[in-house]
C-alpha cells in the first residue's frame, strides 16, 4: 500500500505542481520547489516509505531526462550568443573544477568514498541536481554515500536559492554592473495543441529510449555487460548530437516531457533526505558540500565582478550550473529578466551535457 502511494506521490505530485503554478500564477509555488518540499515531507512524516523505491524510481528517470532535456539545445547558436553569458558560464565551470579538487586535497582520507563525492559534486554544479545521480550511478556510489551528498547539496543549495530569492539581488546590485536594457519576464507559453504535444512527447520519449538503448548496447558490445559510465556518458553525447538535427530540435514537447520527468525525480529524491539521517552520517559531508560551494560560488562572483559582467548575468549563470534549468525560472522572475532566462536555460542545458562528462573525468583525475 505505501509502495502504490509512493509511486503516486512521485509521478502525481509533479502534474499537480504545474496546474497548481498555472493556476495561481505565484511564483514562489515554482512546481520544482513544489515537488521537492512534497518529497522533503514523505522522508520526514513518520511514516516508512521504502527508499528502494525512490532510488529505483529516481534511477530510471534521469537517463530519459538526460536526452530530452536537451533535444532542443542549440549549442552552436548558444556558442555565438551573449559574449558575457558564455565567459561567465566558463567561470562557473572553472571554479568548481578549481575549488572542488583543492577541497578533496585538503579533507583527503576523512571520508572512504571522498573522490565519488567530488565527483557527484563537480557533475551536479556544472549541470544540476540530476548529474548527481547519473555520476554517482555511473561510478557505483554506495547508497548511504549516494543519499547524504544529496541531503547536503538539496540543504545548501536551498539555502542559496533562497538567498537568490529575497535579498542577493538587491546587495549584489549595489556592486555589480546593471545589465544593459533588460526586457522583463515572459515565460513563454506551447502554442501546440493538445493532440500535437501527446503526438511529439511520444515521439520525443521513443527517441530517448532508443538513445537510452544504444547507450545500453555500446556498453555490452565494448565491455561485455552494462557499466554505468558508457551508458550515462553514451547517451549524454546522443541527447548532443540529436539537437544538431533540426527537426528532432523542433520537437517542442520533448522539453516539457523532460522537465516533467526532472519534476518526478525532486519529488523521488526529496523523498530521501532525511535530517535526522545527515544529522547522524552525513555531517562531513554537509560540511565539505557547503565549504565547496561557498568557494566555488564566491570565486564565480568574484571574477566575473573583476570581468565587470553584469550582475543577472552573474546570477543566472549561477544558478544554470549550480542548480540546473529548472531553477533559472524562478530566479529569473525575481530578476524580471526575460533575457536572462533564456540564456539561464540554454546555459543550464549545455551544464547537463558537460556536467557527466566532468563528473566522472574527476573522479578519476582523483584516483590515478
Amino acid at each position: 500500500m505505501l509502495v502504490a502511494l509512493a509511486i503516486l506521490l512521485f509521478f502525481g505530485t509533479p502534474i499537480a505542481a504545474i496546474l497548481l503554478e498555472k493556476k495561481t500564477g505565484a511564483s514562489w509555488l515554482d512546481p520544482v520547489l513544489v515537488c521537492y518540499a512534497v518529497g522533503f515531507v514523505m522522508a520526514n512524516v513518520p511514516i516508512a516509505f521504502n527508499d528502494h523505491v525512490a532510488n529505483e524510481v529516481a534511477s530510471a528517470v534521469v537517463p530519459l531526462a538526460i536526452p530530452l532535456l536537451l533535444f532542443e539545445t542549440d549549442i552552436l547558436k548558444w556558442a555565438k550568443g551573449s559574449r558575457n553569458t558564455i565567459v561567465a558560464f566558463v567561470i562557473a565551470v572553472l571554479a568548481s573544477l578549481i575549488v572542488l579538487p583543492s577541497m578533496f586535497m585538503t579533507f583527503e582520507g576523512q571520508h572512504a568514498e571522498l573522490a565519488s563525492i567530488t565527483g557527484m559534486l563537480t557533475g551536479t554544479w556544472i549541470g544540476g541536481s540530476p548529474n548527481l545521480l547519473a555520476v554517482g550511478a555511473a561510478l557505483g556510489v554506495g547508497k548511504e554515500t549516494l543519499a547524504t551528498t544529496n541531503i547536503a547539496d538539496v540543504v545548501v543549495g536551498g539555502i542559496y536559492l533562497l538567498m537568490l530569492l529575497t535579498f542577493a539581488r538587491p546587495l549584489l546590485g549595489k556592486v555589480f554592473p546593471p545589465p544593459e536594457n533588460p526586457t522583463p519576464m515572459i515565460i513563454e507559453t506551447s502554442d501546440l495543441t493538445t493532440g500535437q504535444r501527446f503526438k511529439q512527447g511520444v515521439l520525443s520519449l521513443l527517441l530517448a529510449l532508443l538513445i537510452l538503448g544504444f547507450g545500453v548496447g555500446v556498453s555490452l558490445l565494448v565491455a561485455g555487460k552494462i557499466v554505468a559510465p558508457w551508458v550515462i556518458l553514451t547517451i549524454t553525447t546522443g541527447g548532443v548530437a540529436a539537437s544538431f538535427l533540426p527537426k528532432i530540435r523542433e520537437l517542442k514537447a520533448s522539453y516539457e516531457v523532460g522537465n516533467y520527468l526532472i519534476l518526478v525525480f525532486c519529488v523521488a529524491i526529496g523523498s530521501l533526505t532525511d535530517l535526522s539521517a545527515l544529522a547522524t552520517t552525513g555531517s562531513f559531508v554537509l560540511m565539505f558540500t557547503a565549504v565547496s560551494l561557498v568557494s566555488a560560488i564566491a570565486l564565480h562572483f568574484t571574477v566575473c565582478r573583476l570581468l565587470k559582467i553584469d550582475v543577472d548575468t552573474t546570477i543566472i549563470t549561477s544558478v544554470a550550473t549550480v542548480m540546473g534549468p529548472p531553477l533559472v525560472v524562478p530566479v529569473a522572475r525575481r530578476l524580471n529578466n526575460q533575457e536572462a532566462f533564456v540564456s539561464g536555460v540554454t546555459t543550464g542545458l549545455v551544464g547537463y551535457a558537460l556536467g557527466n562528462y566532468l563528473g566522472i573525468a574527476m573522479f578519476y583525475a582523483l584516483t590515478t
